[in-house]
C-alpha cells in the first residue's frame, strides 16, 4: 500500500513503468518492479507495458521480461497511430491478416479497440466532425490506428533470440504454432516460415487453422511479397503431407480465391499442377464470386499487370462473363468524377459487405477508366454487352464516366488514342488534331514558275497589274471549339453546307458486336445515360460522344419506362447544349416545355428579420454626438520641426513677424528634361532655434525626388539669427527667383522652384469615433439575438472582428491620425475617385504626347509637357489632401504619374470604399446597442439572405469537390447559400449564355461591403489603370487561385477566412494566352491583340488562360444551366503563355449585372 501511488496514470493513461519502458530506462524499471508495480495496466490506447517495450524496439529489456516468471500474452494487439506504423505493414488489409489486424468494423472489431477510439479521440473526432470534407476524399482517413499482435512485432523486428525463447515455452505466451507461422507470413519472411516448418514438423499439425479457420494454404495464398524459390520450397514441403487444404474459412473463401485476389501465380500454378482435379477457376466463394472474377479484384488500381499469366488462365471469354461484388462502389458513382484513392495498394478481401452492385470484370475496368485493362479484357473476348445486375452495360458505364476513349475502345477493340492524331478532322472534332489550312503564298507560286525568283525583286519594281498587287483571298475560317476533354479542336466553316462535309468525312469504324440500343432495368439506353449521367445535371463536354454514338447507329429517340426520350430529358434538365445537338440530329423539337433559366431558390430562416436599416444616419448621429463633446482641431504640418533634422524635441521653427510667415518653406519643381516622364523635385527649408541654447540657430534643408524615400538633408549651425536668416533668404531667391519679403506676391519663374502655399498644406485633424468590438460581440447588455441557430450568429460574430478591421486599415495605408476611419465620407471618396479619373486622362495625354514627340522637343513642346506634368502634380496634391496616406507630410508619397501608381491608388480607394461602409455599419449597430442585438442589426443592414447548408447536401458536396480539386487540405467549416435583392432578376435580364460558378476571394471587411452592395466594377475602366486584364470583376475556376486574395482572422486554430462562389454569365469570351497556329494568327490578326480594350460589341468577358486547368471532362452543367468545372488540374496543351503567363484560368467581366452571389464558404487554413 505504501507504493500504490507508483501506479498512478497520466492523461494518456501511462504509468511510470510505461514511461520508463518507453525510454528504456533499465534502472527505473528495476526499481519500480522491486516495489511491485503492476505490469497489467493498459493505457488509453489499450497498450500494455510489454507491448510498449516491443513497439519501442527495446530488445534487451524485453528479454529481461521474458526471463522473469510473469504472464505475457503475445497474442494481444498493440495499437499504433497510422503515421507511426511500419512501412512493411501498412498495406496489409485483407481478411487473412485480420487475425492479427481486426477489421475496424462494428461486427469484427474487438471491444477493447472500440473503447480505445471513443475514449482517446473523442475530442479530436468532435473537432474533425466540424470540418466538412468531400465525402469520397475522407474515406481513406477513417482509420486512425493500426493494430498489430505482439508476436507480429517481434518477428517484424527480427528478434531471433527472443523468438527462440518463446518457442521453448510457447504455451506460456498464449501462442500456438499456426499463429507464429502466420505472423512470419504476414511479414513476408518466407525464410523464417521455412525454418519454422522444418523445426516444428514433429510438433506442428499441418491441419491446424487460425482463429478465422484458415489453414496454411489460405495464409500462403494471401502473401503480398515473396521469394519465388522459397515459396516453391514451402509449397513442396506442404504437398508431401497431402492434407485437406481445399476448405473454406469462416468467410466462405478458399485458398484459390485469395491467390487470385493477390495474383499469386506461383501458388495458382502449384495448385493447377499438383491438384488438377481440385483446381477450378469457377469455384465460388460465399458471395458468389468466381476465382476467375477475383483475378481482376485489384487490377484496375494498378498501372501494369501480368498479361501472359492471365492469358494462360483465361482461355475463354465466357470465364469473364460473370458478376462479382468488387470494391468499386465509389468508382461506379458518377459523382466521384473519376476519383481513385491513390493510397490504396491492396483492396480488402473478402468484401466487408455484400449489398454492393455486382459488376463484371469489364465493367470494373471501365468504371476505373483503366484503358489498358479494358483493351486486354476485350482481347480475351469478354462480352462487350454483358451487363451488371441492373442490366447496365459497359457502354453505359463508359458514357456515365464521360470517357470517349473507352467508348471508342468498346466500339472497336483495336482502337488506340494515338489513332486520332493520324486522321483528318471530321464532324467529331474531338477525335482529331487541328488541321493547318494551306497558305495562299504568291512567293512560292513565283518560285515554282521561275527558279531564279527572289521576293526582293518585287521591291525594285513599280506596281503593275500583276497578281501580286491584288489582295490575298481569305481562306476558310478556322473556328475553335475550346477545351473539349482537354483538347482544343477546330471545325472548318465554309460557304458550303456543313452536312456535305460530314458525309465526306471519315467515319469511325465500329467493329465490335456491341448493342448500342441495349436498355437497363429502367428502359434507358446509353443515350439516356449520356443525357443524365447523374441526378440534377449532366456533363458539359459530351457532345462528341453523342455524335459518335449516333454516327455508329445508336437510337436517339427510344423512350424509357417513363415514356421519355433523351430529347425530353434534356428539356427537363435544362441542358441547352444537349437539347440543341439532339434537336439538330433528330430534327425534332419537344413540346414539353421551353428551356428557361430556373430561379435561384434560397430558404432563409431569418428572412422575416430582413428590414434594411439606415445605418449611415445611425452612424452619423453617433459621430455628431461624439464630436460635439470632442471638437476637432486644426493643425499645420509646416510648423513642425522636420523629423530628419534630429531636433523634433529640442528645436522650434521660428516665425517672420514682419510678414507673419514661419521660416518653413516647401518648394517643388517639374523637370521636363529628365527621361521620358519628367521628374518631380522638392526642396524644404527651415530655420530652427535650439530651445535651451539662446545663441544657436540652424538652417535645415532637405531635397530630393518626391516619393524617393527622404532624399538628402543638411543641418547647418549659426551663432546668430541674422546670419542664419541671411542664408535662408539667399537660398530662397536662388531656388525660386523671388524675394522672401514678396512671398505674398510669389510668381513662378521658368526653370525655378514653385512655392507650396501654407493653406494648401493646412489639414483638419478629426476626432476618432472607435468601435467597441468586445461589447458588440459579447451581447451582454443588449437584447438577445433573434437569429435562428448558432450558425448564423457565429457568422455575424466573425464579421464583427477588431483584427480584421485593423488589418484592412493597415492595408489601405490611411493616416488615421489625420483621417480616422469614422470620418471617412462617401462623398470624399467619390471626389478622390474623380481626381484619379482626371489623373488617368492626364497620364494618357502625357503618354500620347511623348509618343508623338520622341525626338528633340521645341520650346513650345517643352512648355506643353511641363504644363501636363504640373497638372498631374496638382491633381495628386489634391488627392492626397482628400485621402491622407502615411508618408504624405514627408514627401514620401510619389506623384501619381504612371499607370502602376494609379492602379495602386485605385485599389486603395476601392478598399476605402468598402472599409467606410463596413465601419459605418458597425457604428450604426453601436448606436442602437440598447434596442437591437448587434448581430441582428448587421444582418438587417447587409440585407442579404443566408441559408446554412448541410454538408451532405448535393450543393455542398459539389462545392466540396470543387474545392478539393486544388485545395484538399483546406478545412471547410460551413457553406451558406446567399442571395442579394434583385441580383437573380438582373442576371436573367442579361440574357447571356455560358454561365459558370466561379470563385472570388476577399477579406472580411470587404465581405460586409460585397454582401451589401454586390461585386462592383470600378469607375476607372481603362486598360492602363486596371488589373492585368483591365478594371473588372475577377473570378477563377480554381479555389487555389482565389485563395491568394482571401484574408481573415488569425486564431489559435488557424486563420478563419471566407470565399465567394458566384454565378457569372460570361457570354462570348475573348481568350488571352492560348496557343494559336500560323493560319489562325493571320485570319484573326485584328482580334488577337490581347492588349487592346475589350470590344464589347463582340465579347462580354475576357478569359486569361492558365497553364493548369480543370480537366474539362468533368465540367458539369446543372439543371439550372450553370456550369461547374469539377475536374482535377491537368496541363493545358493549348497554353500560349507569352506576356501573361498565368498559372490558372482567370475570368473577367466588366458589367456588374453579369454576376450574382450564390454561395459563401467559411474555412480555416
Amino acid at each position: 500500500m505504501k507504493y500504490k501511488f507508483l501506479d498512478t496514470i497520466n492523461n494518456d493513461g501511462d504509468t511510470p513503468l510505461h514511461l520508463a519502458v518507453a525510454k528504456c530506462s533499465t534502472v527505473c524499471v528495476m526499481l519500480l518492479q522491486q516495489h511491485n508495480v503492476s505490469l497489467l495496466i493498459e493505457n488509453n490506447l489499450s497498450n500494455s507495458i510489454i507491448g510498449t517495450c516491443i513497439a519501442s524496439g527495446h530488445l534487451y529489456l524485453f528479454i529481461t521480461f521474458l526471463q522473469q516468471s510473469i504472464d505475457i500474452d503475445l497474442v494481444k494487439l498493440h495499437n499504433l497511430p497510422i503515421e507511426n506504423s511500419a512501412s512493411e505493414t501498412t498495406e496489409t488489409t485483407s481478411t487473412t491478416q485480420q487475425s492479427l489486424f481486426p477489421r475496424p468494423t462494428k461486427q469484427r472489431q474487438p471491444l477493447v479497440t472500440k473503447k480505445m477510439q471513443t475514449s482517446v479521440t473523442k475530442k479530436d473526432k468532435s473537432l474533425k466532425n466540424d470540418i466538412w470534407k468531400w465525402k469520397y476524399s475522407e474515406i481513406k482517413n477513417s482509420q486512425e490506428f493500426n493494430q498489430y499482435s505482439l508476436i507480429y512485432l517481434i518477428i517484424e523486428r527480427d528478434w531471433q533470440g527472443a523468438l527462440s525463447l518463446i518457442l521453448n515455452e510457447i504455451d506460456r505466451f498464449h501462442l500456438n504454432y499456426i499463429q507464429i507461422i502466420e505472423a512470419a507470413i504476414l511479414n513476408n519472411k518466407l525464410n523464417l516460415v521455412h525454418r519454422l516448418l522444418l523445426r516444428l514438423k514433429d510438433e506442428f499439425s499441418i491441419q491446424e487453422t487460425n482463429s478465422h479457420k484458415q489453414n496454411l494454404f489460405h495464409l500462403i495464398a494471401n502473401i503480398n511479397e515473396y521469394d519465388e524459390t522459397l515459396l516453391k520450397q514451402i509449397l513442396l514441403f506442404l504437398y508431401e503431407y497431402n492434407f485437406n487444404w481445399n476448405t473454406s474459412d469462416e468467410y466462405g473463401s478458399y485458398p484459390l480465391h485469395y491467390a487470385c485476389v493477390k495474383q499469386n501465380f506461383i501458388f495458382i500454378d502449384f495448385l493447377r499442377e499438383k491438384y488438377p482435379r481440385m483446381f477450378n477457376l469457377n469455384q465460388t466463394d460465399s458471395f458468389g464470386n468466381t476465382a476467375n472474377s477475383l483475378l481482376f479484384w485489384s487490377l484496375p488500381y494498378k498501372t501494369s499487370f501480368s498479361n501472359e499469366k492471365l492469358r494462360l488462365l483465361i482461355t475463354s471469354g465466357k470465364q469473364l462473363d460473370c458478376l462479382c461484388n468488387y470494391d468499386n462502389e465509389i468508382a461506379i458513382n458518377p459523382l466521384s468524377f473519376g476519383y481513385i484513392d491513390s493510397s490504396i495498394k491492396n483492396i480488402s478481401y473478402p468484401p466487408i459487405k455484400s449489398n454492393k452492385i455486382r459488376t463484371s470484370p469489364l465493367i470494373h475496368a471501365v468504371v476505373h477508366n483503366n484503358f489498358q485493362l479494358v483493351k486486354f479484357l476485350l482481347e480475351l473476348n469478354a462480352d462487350v454487352n454483358f451487363p451488371d445486375e441492373n442490366k447496365q452495360t459497359p457502354l453505359m458505364y463508359a458514357v456515365i464516366q464521360n470517357n470517349i476513349d473507352i467508348v471508342k475502345l468498346l466500339l472497336n477493340k483495336n482502337y488506340s488514342p494515338d489513332d486520332d492524331q493520324k486522321q483528318t478532322p471530321t464532324n467529331q472534332p474531338v477525335l482529331y488534331p487541328r488541321k493547318r489550312q494551306p497558305k495562299n503564298n504568291i512567293d512560292i507560286v513565283k518560285l515554282l514558275l521561275n527558279k531564279n525568283y527572289s521576293p526582293d525583286d518585287d521591291q525594285k519594281q513599280t506596281p503593275t497589274n500583276q497578281p501580286v498587287l491584288y489582295p490575298r483571298k481569305r481562306q476558310p475560317k478556322v473556328r475553335q471549339r475550346k477545351f473539349f476533354l482537354g483538347v482544343t479542336t477546330t471545325d472548318l466553316v465554309t460557304d458550303t453546307d456543313e452536312a456535305s462535309n460530314n458525309k465526306k468525312a471519315k467515319k469511325f469504324q465500329k467493329t465490335s458486336l456491341i448493342n448500342l440500343n441495349a436498355i437497363d432495368i429502367h428502359g434507358r439506353t446509353c443515350i439516356h445515360h449520356l443525357i443524365q449521367p447523374f441526378p440534377d445535371g449532366s456533363y458539359t463536354n459530351n457532345i462528341d460522344i453523342l455524335c459518335l454514338l449516333h454516327s455508329c447507329g445508336a437510337s436517339l429517340t427510344m423512350t424509357d419506362l417513363s415514356d421519355l426520350t433523351p430529347l425530353e430529358y434534356s428539356t427537363r434538365n435544362n441542358c441547352r447544349h444537349l437539347y440543341d445537338e439532339l434537336t439538330k440530329l433528330t430534327r425534332k423539337k419537344t413540346g414539353l416545355m421551353k428551356i428557361t433559366k430556373e430561379k435561384f431558390y434560397i430558404n432563409d430562416p431569418n428572412k422575416k428579420l430582413l428590414d434594411k436599416t439606415n445605418f449611415y444616419d445611425d452612424a452619423q448621429n453617433l459621430i455628431d454626438e461624439y464630436i460635439s463633446n470632442h471638437p476637432a482641431s486644426k493643425s499645420n504640418i509646416e510648423y513642425k520641426v522636420d523629423g530628419l533634422s534630429g531636433m523634433s524635441l529640442t528645436g522650434e521653427v521660428l516665425i517672420d513677424t514682419d510678414i507673419n510667415e514661419p521660416y518653413d518653406v516647401r518648394l517643388t519643381k517639374t523637370d521636363v528634361s529628365y527621361g521620358t516622364h519628367g521628374l518631380y523635385n522638392f526642396y524644404r527649408m527651415q530655420i530652427i532655434k535650439h530651445k535651451s541654447k539662446n545663441n544657436l540657430y540652424f538652417l535645415f534643408t532637405r531635397w530630393g525626388r518626391m516619393g524617393n524615400d527622404e532624399g538628402q538633408h543638411q543641418l547647418t549651425p549659426f551663432l546668430t539669427f541674422d546670419e542664419c536668416r541671411k542664408e535662408f533668404l539667399k537660398v530662397f531667391r536662388e531656388k525660386t527667383g523671388n524675394a522672401w519679403k514678396d512671398i505674398d506676391q510669389f510668381q513662378a519663374k521658368p526653370k525655378k522652384y514653385s512655392l507650396v502655399r501654407l493653406n494648401e498644406r493646412e489639414m483638419k485633424k478629426y476626432s476618432s469615433v472607435s468601435i467597441d468590438f468586445d461589447r458588440l460581440q459579447a451581447e451582454q447588455e443588449c437584447p438577445s439575438s433573434q437569429l435562428q441557430s448558432s450558425v448564423y450568429k457565429n457568422l455575424m460574430r466573425t464579421l464583427i472582428n477588431r483584427q480584421a478591421f485593423r488589418n484592412n486599415i493597415h492595408k489601405t495605408q490611411l493616416d488615421i491620425e489625420w483621417m480616422p476611419v469614422s470620418q471617412l465620407k462617401r462623398e470624399t471618396l467619390e471626389k478622390a475617385r474623380d481626381l484619379l479619373i482626371k489623373i488617368k486622362e492626364t497620364i494618357e495625354k502625357k503618354n500620347t504626347f511623348q509618343k508623338e514627340n520622341q525626338h528633340k522637343k521645341t520650346s513650345d513642346q517643352k512648355n506643353e509637357i511641363k504644363s501636363i506634368l504640373e497638372s498631374i502634380y496638382q491633381y495628386t496634391n489634391e488627392y492626397y489632401t482628400l485621402i491622407p496616406l502615411n508618408g504624405y507630410s514627408d514627401e514620401k508619397l510619389s506623384v501619381i504619374d504612371n499607370a502602376d501608381i494609379l492602379k495602386a491608388q485605385e485599389k486603395i480607394l476601392d478598399d476605402l470604399f468598402e472599409l467606410e461602409l463596413s465601419y459605418k455599419m458597425l457604428l450604426g449597430a453601436q448606436a442602437n446597442f440598447k434596442s437591437i442585438s448587434p448581430l441582428d442589426y448587421l444582418y438587417k443592414s447587409m440585407n442579404c439572405q443566408f441559408q446554412g447548408l448541410n454538408k451532405d447536401d448535393i450543393d455542398s458536396q459539389l462545392i466540396l469537390r470543387y474545392i478539393w480539386t486544388t485545395a484538399p487540405s483546406i478545412q471547410i467549416e460551413q457553406i451558406f447559400k446567399i442571395a442579394r435583392p434583385n441580383e437573380d432578376e438582373r442576371l436573367t435580364k442579361c440574357n447571356l449564355s455560358n454561365r459558370y460558378l466561379l470563385w472570388h476571394g476577399t477579406g472580411i471587411c470587404n465581405l460586409i461591403s460585397i454582401l451589401t452592395r454586390g461585386l462592383l466594377v470600378g469607375s476607372l475602366t481603362a486598360r492602363a489603370t486596371g488589373s492585368l486584364f483591365g478594371t473588372g470583376i475577377y473570378t477563377a475556376d480554381t479555389f487555389a487561385k482565389s485563395l491568394g486574395y482571401c484574408s481573415g482572422v488569425k486564431q489559435n486554430d488557424g486563420e478563419r477566412c471566407f470565399m465567394l462562389l458566384c454565378e457569372v454569365a460570361l457570354g462570348k469570351m475573348k481568350e488571352v494566352g492560348i496557343q494559336r497556329n500560323d493560319d489562325e494568327e493571320e485570319e484573326e490578326e485584328e482580334d488577337d491583340d490581347d492588349d487592346k480594350p475589350l470590344d464589347f460589341k463582340r465579347f462580354q468577358s475576357r478569359k486569361g488562360v492558365g497553364r493548369n486547368i480543370p480537366d474539362p471532362k468533368h465540367t458539369i452543367t446543372r439543371n439550372d444551366g450553370v456550369q461547374i468545372p469539377l475536374g482535377q488540374l491537368i496541363d493545358n496543351k493549348n497554353f500560349g503563355g507569352g506576356y501573361y503567363g498565368l498559372n490558372y484560368n482567370e475570368y473577367i467581366v466588366y458589367d456588374e449585372a453579369q454576376v450574382a452571389l450564390r454561395y459563401l464558404v467559411q474555412f480555416r487554413r
